[in-house]
């Protein structure tokens, strides 16, 4: 199986401690009486514990059909939250997904043959506004995060643990049947169908008491997945577009540190991006979005097509002429301007050597 970029940066971030024990399950099935027996000794044993659990109550990659059309044997979109960690005063269900209006991200679609931007309500652009107030992932969304058909938390802890929500959606979502979006139900349709108006919480820690045993649940497990934070960019690579991965390497940095740690602030986004570049891609971006949409209000014509093309054709010009600038700037200008700056030096300073200073 191709590893993601993501879990590249787990192998790298995280070691693992012989004092402590470090587990993640992502899209987890119903586990066995064994493997509930050792998780729930994990949990109550005498060692440091922590573990992260990412559940999902449809995971796109697993309802999509295989290379044949048909759906792939086996495939189960809903994951199933352990038994020994429902019994700690956390729910899931696996069959509501969370529609939210207000956070709704503009995906691609055909409609009527035509390409479209529209809001799909169970993919949710999260920003710094969705983490509850003072909450330890405030830094960590810069940009913004994307989930895709997450699920809800809820939580009522038992005596001896604590739980503290990371991740919000609005006030006015909802939750619908896992089925009604399976069987191709889209924007309107779904959110006329939701019902449990309310806040949701989409991520949180619980927490024993002195903090050696931690346990972080997100009830989403598409997130992760390369495409839904990134992009391969043809000058610079792998480009990250959303605050997807940093999200999650900054909750596990906060899981997975000492009680004495827990206090500390997580460190903060500390990313630099080329905010010149970005905007001007963005705008034609943008650009090329709202001509799109113009143009395919029209009626079908061959004219309209030829103006499609043309549109496209410009966007394209206008992005490759980006880059070409870009190769120029890294490649020849500032190469040019190093090698010119040390031809000067190194005659000034040969011109030092070489003079005298007399005093009257």
């Amino acid at each position: 199986r191709k590893e993601t970029r993501l879990y590249q940066q787990l192998q790298t971030r995280f070691k693992l401690s012989e004092q402590g024990q470090i587990w993640m399950m992502v899209h987890p099935q119903a586990l066995s009486d064994a493997q509930n027996q050792q998780l729930k000794q994990a949990i109550e044993g005498p060692k440091a514990f922590q573990i992260v659990v990412l559940v999902d109550p449809y995971r796109e990659g697993a309802a999509l059909p295989g290379l044949n059309g048909l759906p792939r044997a086996g495939a189960q979109p809903a994951s199933s939250l352990p038994a020994a960690i429902a019994n700690l005063g956390i729910s899931f269900n696996p069959n509501k997904v969370v529609v939210d209006a207000e956070l709704a991200a503009k995906v691609q679609m055909t409609v009527n043959g035509k390409s479209r931007l529209v809001d799909d309500p169970t993919w949710l652009r999260l920003s710094a506004s969705n983490v509850p107030p003072a909450g330890p992932l405030q830094s960590a969304i810069a940009r913004e995060m994307v989930l895709a058909s997450a699920g809800s938390i809820e939580a009522n802890p038992k005596e001896g643990w604590q739980f503290q929500p990371l991740l919000q959606s609005s006030n006015n979502a909802m939750l619908v049947q896992r089925q009604l979006l399976a069987n191709g139900g889209f924007g309107d349709q779904l959110l006329n169908a939701a019902t449990q108006k309310g806040s949701k919480t989409l991520a949180g820690l619980l927490s024993s008491a002195d903090h050696s045993k931690q346990i972080l649940i997100l009830a989403d497990t598409d997130f992760i997945d390369d495409r839904f934070y990134g992009k391969n960019d043809p000058v610079f690579g792998w480009q990250e577009i959303s605050d997807n991965a940093r999200v999650l390497l900054t909750a596990m940095d906060l899981s997975f540190r000492t009680p004495s740690l827990i206090a500390l602030a997580p460190k903060g986004n500390m990313d630099r991006p080329l905010s010149r570049i970005v905007q001007m891609r963005q705008t034609a971006n943008q650009n090329l979005q709202q001509a799109e949409q113009q143009l395919n209000q029209q009626p079908n014509s061959p004219a309209t097509a030829q103006q499609l093309r043309e549109v496209r054709q410009g966007f394209r010009a206008a992005v490759m002429a980006i880059e070409r600038w870009l190769v120029l700037v890294n490649m020849v200008l500032f190469p040019f301007g190093f090698a010119v700056f040390g031809l000067f030096r190194r005659r000034a300073v040969r011109g030092a050597g070489n003079s005298y200073v007399i005093n009257n």
